[in-house]
C-alpha cells in the first residue's frame, strides 16, 4: 500500500510540475465568447433586444442556421463578438388564463 501511494503522490508532482511549466491553452470558450462590454455602457430605455426568427431547420451539429426579418431594436445588426441566444420552442399550448393555472402547458 504505501508504495502505491508514494507512486501516485511522484506522479501527481510530476503532473503539477508539467502543467506549471507547459500551461493548457485556453480553451475555445473563452477566445470564442463574447466580448463584455464591447458596445459599452449604456442606460437601457425602450426596446434593447433585436429578435431574429428562424426560417429553416438546422441539422445537429449544423454551423450557421437561416435567419428571417429582424424585429424589436432595429438599430444594430448581429456584429463578431455579439451574444446570441438561440432558443427551440414549438408547440407549446400554455395556459394563459388569469388564474393559478397560468403558464401550465
Amino acid at each position: 500500500m504505501r508504495g502505491t501511494y508514494a507512486w501516485r503522490s511522484a506522479l501527481f508532482r510530476a503532473f503539477l510540475a508539467l502543467v506549471l511549466v507547459f500551461p493548457p491553452e485556453p480553451s475555445s470558450a473563452a477566445v470564442n465568447c463574447a466580448t463584455p462590454g464591447r458596445d459599452g455602457s449604456a442606460s437601457l430605455t425602450g426596446i434593447v433586444n433585436t429578435y431574429w426568427p428562424g426560417t429553416a431547420s438546422a441539422a445537429a451539429g449544423s454551423t450557421s442556421i437561416t435567419l428571417g426579418i429582424a424585429r424589436g431594436d432595429l438599430t444594430h445588426a448581429i456584429a463578431s463578438g455579439d451574444l446570441l441566444l438561440l432558443i427551440q420552442i414549438q408547440d407549446a399550448a400554455i395556459d394563459s388564463s388569469n388564474t393559478d393555472a397560468y403558464g401550465d402547458g
